[in-house]
């Protein structure tokens, strides 16, 4: 109070400070942004047909470039010419060329990059050229992911076995398909064995 009994004004340069609580700032948490792969079954030499299902699919949800990439499970059967469908195990009735030469000529050409690992029907003699390793086939975004593996797709850890399995192969020596498919049964060199099962996976459950 000051000398006439009324209250005093503080002075503001003598004041005490005043804790106040920080400021608070809001941080936002996008979402990852989406990956959308397709899955794909048999081929067998149809990829015009893959094409336009895909593109198809793609218009209805997004439009061109929504599908980051494309996984094919087998017998894609990417036959050059007739002398990779010789190597294929098949009856002579079933072996048709299909229009891969198409993919190779540059007519079809994929917008996404596409990994595949081999089935049953397949031009062995040219797939396992590499040794059994994977390799881009030439074609822009064709990709062979080998006899086995393990790699990163996108964000996606991806164990690929290519083959079958086999009552009595599994344990057997399986011959290089590029050095022997003229001397030995092409069905011999469909087969993935137990080491290359063992590269890829601990454990694996399987329904036959």
């Amino acid at each position: 109070m000051d000398e006439h009994g009324r209250a005093a004004t503080p002075d503001p340069t003598t004041a005490a400070p005043v804790d106040r609580p920080p400021p608070t700032t809001t941080t936002t948490t996008r979402p990852p942004p989406r990956t959308i792969f397709c899955a794909v079954g048999d081929v067998h030499g149809q990829f015009s047909k893959v094409l336009q299902l895909i593109k198809r699919w793609e218009l209805a949800n997004g439009g061109p470039g929504t599908v980051s990439f494309v996984l094919q499970v087998g017998d894609m059967e990417p036959h050059r010419d007739e002398d990779d469908l010789a190597s294929m195990a098949a009856p002579s009735k079933h072996r048709q060329l299909g229009d891969f030469h198409r993919v190779v000529s540059g007519e079809l050409v994929f917008p996404w990059p596409l990994y595949f690992i081999g089935g049953n029907h397949e031009p062995w003699a040219w797939l396992d050229a590499h040794g059994g390793e994977g390799f881009a086939l030439g074609p822009p975004n064709i990709h062979f992911l080998g006899r086995a593996t393990v790699t990163n797709i996108g964000p996606l850890r991806v164990a690929a076995l290519s083959g079958i399995n086999g009552t009595n192969t599994l344990h057997a020596h399986r011959p290089s398909a590029t050095h022997h498919f003229q001397t030995v049964k092409n069905k011999k060199f469909v087969y993935f064995t137990q080491a290359e099962l063992d590269s890829v996976v601990h454990l694996s459950l399987i329904h036959i």
